[in-house]
């Protein structure tokens, strides 16, 4: 599946989210954010999982604003890390973009 990380997720306003410097957050800033913050789960989690989620942010900070192809565990990965860390709003906006994926 691919993903387009340059996408810019709207807010419940119709609008994007900004940076402090007034830059538009882009999806694949939020997928990073996501992978790169510690969650709580991440107390339980394996090695595994935890080098599967430092595989996927290489992958995604690798391509920068371009496109990325990712396995459908890695479209999961993201919603549930997603779900588990940001507000209501940020994931109304980022998890319909991962929805849409072919």
């Amino acid at each position: 599946m691919k993903i387009n990380l340059a996408t810019i997720p709207l807010s419940h306003k119709k609008v994007p989210f900004l940076t402090p410097k007034g830059k538009a957050t882009t999806l694949g800033e939020f997928c990073i954010e996501a992978l790169a913050t510690s969650a709580p789960s991440d107390a339980q989690a394996t090695l595994e999982e935890k080098m599967n989620v430092h595989r996927l942010a290489c992958l995604l900070n690798d391509v920068g604003d371009g496109e990325a192809t990712l396995t459908a565990e890695d479209i999961v990965l993201l919603k549930n890390r997603m779900g588990e860390l940001f507000n209501a709003i940020v994931v109304g906006a980022c998890i319909p973009l991962l929805d849409d994926l072919d």
